[in-house]
């Protein structure tokens, strides 16, 4: 009996052991930015070619771990762009009926100045790899407080400058929805 009850415990053990290896698997794979069920995930964007969507020229932003630098003339940085990877800045979702999770996500521009320009960009899921397909300004430095899709509709929930509001200091939260037409941005009502 005594046999009986050793071995019922090493196999007790042995399940529980493969559970937990199991369990972290996919907790390390979900930590890493990737959703099985997307396709897509953040940390392919890292590595990006984007189109010129701030002064519509014809030369793209090669991102390399998530960032692009332009210099100016003396050397001083002309335009940054940085992919916000903060997990409330990104979402995945069907955004054009094709049934694949797409990505809608932030990147953070400046030019120069001192704005820091947010904009929303999407990327729609071309088997497994990210594909830009349009981005519109949320403000300049506004604050991020969510991201999300529902039923292909894009929510940001942000918070940004109220009628006496100084540029530094946003304090007016917004809720701004958007939908994809073709290659559009189009701001719904609902």
């Amino acid at each position: 009996m005594k046999k009986l009850q050793k071995i019922a415990l090493v196999v007790v053990l042995a399940l529980i052991l493969l559970f937990m290896l199991v369990e972290g698997y996919f907790l390390k794979n979900k930590s890493a930015g990737v959703d099985k069920e997307a396709g897509v995930s953040i940390s392919q964007l890292s590595n990006a070619t984007l189109p010129d969507f701030i002064f519509s020229s014809n030369q793209p932003f090669l991102l390399k771990d998530g960032k692009y630098t332009q210099y100016g003339d003396q050397g001083e940085p002309g335009v940054s762009i940085e992919l916000d990877s903060a997990t409330s800045t990104y979402a995945y979702g069907d955004l054009n009926g094709d049934g694949l999770a797409d990505i809608a996500a932030v990147f953070d521009v400046t030019t120069g100045g001192t704005g820091y320009f947010r904009y929303l960009t999407v990327f729609t899921n071309d088997d497994g790899m990210p594909r830009y397909a349009t981005s519109t300004e949320l403000g300049d430095r506004v604050k991020i407080n969510k991201i999300s899709i529902n039923g292909g509709i894009i929510s940001a929930d942000i918070v940004t400058q109220g009628p006496t509001d100084p540029m530094c200091c946003a304090s007016l939260p917004e809720t701004l929805k958007y939908k994809l037409s073709g290659n559009m941005l189009v701001e719904v009502n609902q």
